[in-house]
């Protein structure tokens, strides 16, 4: 998938870019079915408060075929230069997106002022 910006107007005929997503085009294709029972648990970690420019982490690994272990990585990143709160179920809502990409994405919420992957 390419890279795609959603503009909405402004008085004055200005625009403002808003979002900025991308699905990856390259590495592990991810069991997306899995990712999407666990997304909920990884938001246990990923949810709450935030300071400026705080980044958090958290990961799951699970089996794909023999042998083949696979893990994705979820980060949540406050771009503000407040503190922020990030909240369970937009968590949710938003890295359930990143996992819709079969290989992944990464999406910056720039009115938001987060960024997801």
């Amino acid at each position: 998938m390419k890279l795609s910006n959603i503009t909405i107007p402004l008085p004055l005929l200005v625009f403002a870019s808003i979002v900025n997503a991308t699905c990856y085009t390259t590495g592990l294709e991810g069991d997306r079915t899995q990712a999407h029972q666990q997304v909920g648990r990884m938001c246990d970690f990923l949810s709450g408060n935030y300071g400026p420019g705080e980044a958090k982490h958290h990961a799951f690994t699970y089996a794909g075929d023999a042998f083949d272990w696979r893990r994705w990585d979820f980060w949540v990143t406050n771009l503000n230069a407040n503190a922020g709160f990030n909240s369970h179920d937009g968590c949710v809502e938003f890295l359930n997106r990143e996992i819709n990409c079969l290989q992944g994405g990464e999406t910056t919420y720039s009115n938001l002022g987060w960024k997801f992957l």
